[in-house]
């Protein structure tokens, strides 16, 4: 067994020179300070809890990991010719180039279109997942915990390749364990589909579970024809069915989802807009999340009650068995498990917004609106 003072020889590297120790006591600092921001921001129950400071977590995340790899870059280029760290080198940098292209994919997804950007999210996370089993695998080693051999690794290729594949393995086997233990690639955190990864997000952390015979939608307020709608009623109206991309503020993006409901319009002509109607206020049947939008977006942005997506009916982590849907409009807009639609003459401050996210949630300028004709179901 190790004693304390070998311990910390070895977990402080002595045999580097005082400011390389610093150096990387400061790269895994860092290191650690990205994954840390990273699983705030998209792991539910820490998404839930940090819910008023996720703006500013993303902004953390975004500064701090670039500032990671331009480090990197650097330090690569003076530690790179030693041969005694090469093995350790290689792999964080092809870990940290793999989480650098990937992140600015969900930094500037517009910049390069969905078919690049649909997959960053889940590219990202299994990157995340490798690095801290990088960090788990590359400290059993250094405390001779799991024995490496050192030495000039290129000298001898067989060596090399061996030593490499032992250490990737045993990386590889930890990123399978992560998302297994934190349930990142379950039913309570994310989906993945071939056109990206869903995130499951909610504020009450649950998701409500309502019976599509039991449903009931209330439109009201400033209205002529005040109603309530049951499900069935709603797969009665006239419908409207298109293709679009889904995206989150937080950078993800699901492309190509096909989604068919009852346009917001057909369901505003039947109840009747009154005098000083200017905006639709969206509730949530889990009781605490509201949304709003303004006639003006609406007309802009051609939303609709979604009843199916991919050509079955929404589940309850979509937010079904009804939800809001708003093209090109961030998904914080597209309110889960609507059972109510209030038109009113104030806007009112909807749960996100409260937490600093802007009302106008525009994804980019000049997007093209969705184009259907709504169709009455046979």
């Amino acid at each position: 067994m190790l004693s304390w003072q070998q311990f910390r020889a070895r977990l402080h590297g002595v045999s580097w020179p005082s400011g390389w120790r610093w150096t990387h006591r400061a790269g895994w600092s860092l290191a650690a300070l990205t994954v840390a921001t990273g699983i705030a921001i998209v792991w539910q129950p820490t998404h839930g809890l940090f819910i008023r400071y996720l703006l500013d977590l993303r902004l953390l995340h975004s500064v701090v990991g670039f500032i990671l790899a331009a480090g990197l870059g650097v330090a690569a280029g003076a530690l790179f010719p030693r041969r005694r760290n090469r093995l350790d080198w290689i792999a964080f940098s092809v870990i940290l180039g793999v989480l650098t292209v990937s992140g600015v994919y969900l930094l500037f997804p517009q910049a390069l279109g969905p078919s690049f950007s649909a997959p960053a999210l889940a590219i990202h996370l299994w990157a995340t997942w490798a690095l801290v089993a990088f960090v788990a695998f590359h400290a059993s080693r250094k405390l001779l915990v799991i024995r490496l051999r050192e030495g000039p690794l290129l000298s001898d290729r067989r060596r090399f390749l061996g030593e490499t594949a032992r250490y990737f393995l045993g990386a590889a086997f930890l990123t399978w364990l992560g998302p297994m233990f934190m349930g990142s690639a379950g039913a309570s955190g994310a989906g993945t589909t071939e056109e990206g990864s869903w995130q499951y997000y909610t504020v009450t952390g649950g998701f409500p579970d309502i019976a599509r015979s039991r449903y009931r939608l209330v439109v009201d307020g400033l209205v002529r024809h005040a109603a309530t709608y049951s499900y069935d009623d709603l797969l009665g109206l006239p419908r409207a069915a298109f293709t679009w991309n889904f995206q989150c503020v937080t950078g993800w993006v699901v492309a190509h989802v096909a989604w068919e409901g009852v346009a917001l319009a057909t369901l505003m002509e039947r109840a009747g807009l009154g005098s000083g109607a200017s905006y639709a206020v969206f509730h949530s049947a889990d009781g605490i999340y509201v949304d709003a939008l303004s006639l003006e977006d609406i007309r802009n942005s051609r939303p609709i009650l979604a009843l199916t997506m991919e050509g079955k009916p929404v589940t309850s982590l979509h937010g079904g068995p009804v939800r809001l849907f708003v093209p090109n409009m961030f998904g914080y807009k597209s309110v889960k498990w609507v059972n109510r639609i209030t038109f009113a003459e104030r806007r009112p401050v909807g749960t996100w917004e409260a937490q600093g996210y802007p009302a106008e949630a525009w994804i980019a300028p000049g997007l093209p609106t969705p184009r259907y004709t709504p169709h009455t179901p046979s």
